[in-house]
């Protein structure tokens, strides 16, 4: 093949009932000699034979993530439809259940929270900093403590 040229395969299958896999015969084609035809023989090309990679998939549709996000979603729900039940009923009777905004369950969490978020985030962000420039300081003053230590001699 010439240098120039980049190598090329097809594999061409074939039935064959009693192997699993077999590389038969490698042709060459094209005038440059570059292109290469590779005849499989295998159980899995005959086609009254149905193989699947992955069994599971077949008799679960839904993967895991899909049911534990239905799962979650389905917990929130049920949070705020028996948190406002309970604060309606239980904790804020002089409202009732037709009070909305004062039966939101933990309400003073729900309200705060996008600023403890922001806040947490803020602080890591500071911690990581000041690791990443502590270990930046650190190489750099090694680095001019070699360059001292070379000028005094």
């Amino acid at each position: 093949c010439d240098n120039n040229k980049d190598r090329q395969w097809s594999p061409s299958f074939e039935c064959d009932e009693t192997a699993e896999w077999t590389v038969g015969e490698v042709i060459e084609q094209g005038d440059d000699q570059c292109t290469y035809t590779i005849l499989i023989q295998t159980k899995y090309a005959c086609q009254d034979q149905i193989e699947s990679c992955s069994p599971a998939q077949t008799s679960n549709p839904l993967g895991l993530g899909y049911i534990f996000i239905m799962i979650l979603f389905g917990g929130i729900l049920i949070y705020c439809i028996i948190g406002y039940l309970v604060m309606g009923i239980c904790v804020n009777r002089e409202g009732g259940i037709s009070d909305y905004k004062d039966n939101m369950p933990n309400k003073e969490f729900w309200c705060n929270l996008p600023a403890l978020v922001l806040a947490g985030c803020l602080y890591s962000k500071e911690i990581l900093f000041g690791v990443c420039s502590k270990s930046s300081n650190d190489e750099s003053s090694a680095g001019e403590d070699k360059e001292d230590s070379l000028i005094d001699d």
